[in-house]
């Protein structure tokens, strides 16, 4: 059972916060649970933050540094969450991922 709830967003810190949520998503889903938690793992292990910044600006830059900057090729519709989107740096993702195959 897949649950989606309407929220607002009010977070202590941006740490963990889905780049979902950043980009203007108000719908909450399991992926933003899952994001968290994984940010959290990430830092159980290095003994500090992944994404230890000051602003959700900052952030999503930091995000898109590894992970690669979105495209409509890699997340379906994230051009019509972000009309911004253009304004962050191009870049290419520090690891590769495997897209399965349709």
């Amino acid at each position: 059972m897949h649950i989606v709830a309407h929220f607002q967003l009010q977070v202590e810190t941006p740490w963990y916060m889905a780049p979902e949520l950043m980009l203007g998503e108000l719908n909450y889903s399991s992926p933003v649970d899952v994001w968290s938690v994984g940010c959290l793992f990430a830092e159980m292990v290095t003994q500090q933050p992944l994404f230890a910044t000051t602003s959700q600006v900052e952030q999503l830059q930091r995000i898109f540094s590894i992970m690669g900057k979105p495209t409509e090729e890699t997340w379906p519709g994230v051009t019509s969450l972000c009309p911004y989107l253009e304004n962050f740096s191009v870049n290419e993702p520090k690891m590769e991922f495997v897209t399965p195959s349709k």
